[in-house]
């Protein structure tokens, strides 16, 4: 009877363990298998081999075909496409099949493919026989011939060594197949095995995104420094780990009050301790530097190495440094022995101030040697260590970079009472610049730094003088006023001047603030349009403007930007509407002035146009070769041009223009060599400065108002000699970068009948005025 049971109970041990080899065949069949030290599989080996010589977007394209259409979609038929299409590899040797690719690769077919690459040394110490050739060749074999393939033709660089921690895989939490979020980023692992390797620290071989080979576990313990921590109850705890909602089993460890910032250690995937990080700190964001922030009361706090950065919504998200806004009061920050480890930012409001960092007197540097202030009203000065002092009416002060009062990383803040503060050490247009709001003095290694805060309808009445006319009219003074408020509340989000303590300049980098003093036209148009910004969905646009058009703009491609993040920058021409016309029509047309042989002939035509009375609508220059070859190589050693020496200057090609014509890539040529030159920025720099004199399309010359071509709508014309090219003469229209609105040509508008609101729809198609909350 025991017999017969012990029989009974082996056949169900042989039956359970036969049943669960097949459901691993199976599982093998659909993911390659991973076959671990024993050997390889097919599948892993061909992906491996097509990551070495090409990115997985390329293998995605290959030519299909070879597997079966019910099979295509398995996650290694675009490898094996790479390598038929390119014969490394053949259908008849590696068959087309989920079972051939699922099964060991052999030595045979190592052999074969080595031989195939060249590597004849590696298919020699495979040791071909008889004996051993169906064999599976062993992974630590392959690799070593995968290294010496990736030596050979150069591919070492392409595929990269990494050493990185894996957060989560579709296991415990990522919801896409084949994808783990790890420490270096979301990483792809098709026919890989990783839950197993979550919260471990691994070693391996990557190529782009995706990882090909886990060559080791490093560590098994692992540290999550301040991570956000929503949860914790009695056996549980979720947090936020690499921007993957989480779930820890916790046993034996203290239950935590949340929601908080802590670290969490963890031991073979087992919480073992959990530090809470409970020193808050809420203050004003004056600056943002790369070593830490500068908070208000506090000064300058330095990160801690792990510092973490979090949005707060309905679910608290991942941010980064650069979200921290200067001038913010909405942040709370965690510390620990006075460093900043964490920072929870609150859901973001519009702007009701903005800072503005005031450049010298030519606007060629951020830096002031010497400040001097004035007022007709009381001064009431705070320094950053709380001092207060108050300095009566007309009372003029003056601060140097060895002032006492600026030493020490301390900031003064000055305001007059109920009135502005002059700075005669600041020329502009006007003459002296005053100020209202706040005016912040900080020194730095450079010299004086000025912040001036100030409420953003203050601000505008400053902008939208200096830079549109006040002659244009109330209509040009509410465009432009809608335009410089939504663009400044796009930069208040960018915070591109942060480590100053800034949003924006006052210069032409943002928009020109306070170079002609406030006049009623302006400041009515700002009044009548307050708060109203453009959105395009719930984002508030950057509204660039210009000054001319050369009768089209263009798109944020002149700039190298994707033009899908500004759906509302189109290229487009700017004339009279046609008789049932639409923005669509009008997008098509100007795409087609990418075609030189197009451009140029717009460029030649007589046609309708807003602009066609305005000085820079039309002009010409022409310029040397010398000339233009000084400045090529001012900008190569400025490091805006590629460093390759063409010899002497003997041609210059126009190779790509964006919609609406504006020149992108521009090649000199030499007798040497020849080199590209991209952007509309480094392109204008290179064909004229100061000194180029200019016929404009008013019959009168100009020179030394700009240190730039106009513009980059323009086509050249070759100045010929004893039987060579000595120059250029260059043909263009418009000036300024030509994205968005022209401002004349929206004058233009005005004139023919059309308001403000017409005009932003015209201009930016797709977005909607609202008002600011």
């Amino acid at each position: 009877m025991d017999k017969k049971i012990s029989t009974v109970l082996l056949i169900m041990a042989l039956a359970a363990c036969i049943l669960w080899t097949g459901l691993r065949y199976l599982e093998s069949e659909e993911t390659g298998g991973q076959a671990g030290d024993q050997g390889i599989s097919r599948a892993l080996a061909v992906k491996s081999l097509a990551l070495g010589i090409a990115e997985k977007e390329n293998c995605r394209q290959a030519a299909g075909g070879y597997f079966a259409a019910e099979n295509s979609s398995y996650w290694y038929v675009p490898y094996y496409n790479y390598l038929y299409q390119t014969e490394i590899m053949s259908p008849d040797q590696f068959l087309p099949e989920p079972s051939n690719a699922a099964a060991y690769l052999t030595v045979q077919e190592a052999a074969s493919l080595w031989n195939t690459l060249g590597l004849k040394e590696m298919a020699e110490e495979a040791q071909v026989s008889d004996e051993n050739a169906d064999k599976p060749v062993s992974a630590a074999f392959w690799w070593k011939g995968y290294q010496a393939f990736l030596d050979k033709y150069n591919y070492s660089g392409k595929v990269q060594e990494k050493k990185l921690v894996v957060y989560a895989t579709p296991g415990n939490a990522s919801s896409d197949k084949w994808k783990a979020s790890t420490s270096q980023g979301t990483f792809g692992f098709e026919g890989l095995s990783m839950d197993a390797n979550v919260d471990q620290v691994l070693r391996v071989w990557v190529r782009g995104d995706e990882i090909l080979r886990i060559v080791e576990t490093l560590q098994e313990d692992v540290a999550y420094r301040n991570i956000w921590i929503s949860r914790s109850d009695a056996g549980s705890l979720t947090a936020l780990v690499g921007g993957v909602s989480r779930e820890f089993l916790v046993e034996g460890v203290s239950e935590v009050e949340t929601p908080c910032l802590a670290d969490l250690i963890l031991r073979k995937g087992k919480v073992q301790k959990i530090r809470v990080k409970s020193e808050e700190i809420s203050a004003k964001v004056l600056a943002v530097r790369e070593e830490g922030v500068e908070l208000e009361g506090y000064g300058l706090v330095p990160y801690e190495d792990y510092f973490q950065a979090y949005h707060e919504g309905e679910a608290v998200s991942p941010a980064g440094k650069e979200n921290i806004i200067t001038g913010s009061s909405n942040i709370r920050f965690f510390a620990e022995d006075g460093k900043l480890c964490g920072a929870l930012i609150g859901e973001t409001q519009d702007p009701v101030t903005i800072r503005v960092l005031l450049e010298n007197t030519d606007f060629s540097s951020y830096f002031h040697p010497a400040v001097e202030l004035s007022s007709q009203q009381e001064i009431k000065m705070i320094s950053s260590t709380g001092e207060e002092q108050s300095y009566p009416a007309g009372t003029k002060l003056r601060y140097d970079v060895s002032s006492q009062e600026l030493q020490a990383g301390n900031r003064l803040v000055i305001q007059a009472q109920g009135g502005e503060v002059e700075i005669p050490t600041i020329g502009r247009y006007q003459g002296t610049p005053s100020y209202g709001g706040t005016l912040e003095l900080k020194l730095t290694e450079q010299g004086i730094v000025i912040v001036n805060e100030v409420t953003l309808e203050d601000y505008l009445k400053k902008v939208v003088g200096s830079e549109m006319p006040a002659r244009y009219g109330l209509e040009a003074a509410k465009l432009q006023a809608v335009c410089a408020r939504s663009y400044a509340c796009r930069q208040i989000e960018e915070n591109a001047c942060r480590e100053y303590g800034a949003h924006v300049t006052d210069s032409t980098e943002f928009q020109v603030y306070n170079n002609f003093a406030p006049d009623p036209v302006s400041i009515q148009g700002v009044e009548e349009t307050e708060g109203e910004v453009l959105r395009y969905g719930t984002e508030i646009i950057a509204a660039y403007y210009f000054s001319t058009s050369c009768g089209y703009t263009t798109d944020a491609s002149v700039w190298g930007s994707e033009t899908d993040a500004y759906p509302y920058l189109q290229s487009q021409q700017v004339r009279p509407f046609q008789d049932a016309e639409t923005a669509e029509a009008r997008i098509e047309q100007a795409s087609r002035l990418q075609y030189e042989s197009n451009f140029r002939s717009w460029m030649q035509e007589s046609a309708e146009s807003y602009e066609g009375d305005c000085q820079w609508y039309r002009w010409s220059t022409e310029e040397k070769l010398p000339e233009i070859q000084k400045r090529l190589e001012n900008l190569q050693s400025a490091g805006k041009a590629a460093r390759i020496n063409i010899g002497t200057l003997k041609q210059l090609e126009v190779q790509e223009r964006a919609p609406g014509g504006a020149v992108t890539v521009l090649q000199f040529t030499g007798d040497s060599g020849s080199v590209r030159l991209e952007g509309q920025s480094a392109i204008r720099a290179a064909l004229g400065d100061m000194e180029t004199v200019y016929q404009t399309n008013i019959g009168k010359e100009s020179s030394g108002e700009r240190d730039i071509l106009p513009s980059a709508f323009f086509y050249l014309e070759e100045i010929r000699a004893d039987g060579g090219v000595i120059g250029y003469r260059i043909k263009g229209g418009g000036s300024g970068h030509g994205v968005g609105m022209s401002q004349n040509g929206a004058h233009g508008m005005i004139k023919a009948g059309m308001n403000y609101r017409q005009i932003l729809e015209y201009f930016y198609p797709g977005t909607k005025l609202e008002k600011l909350a």
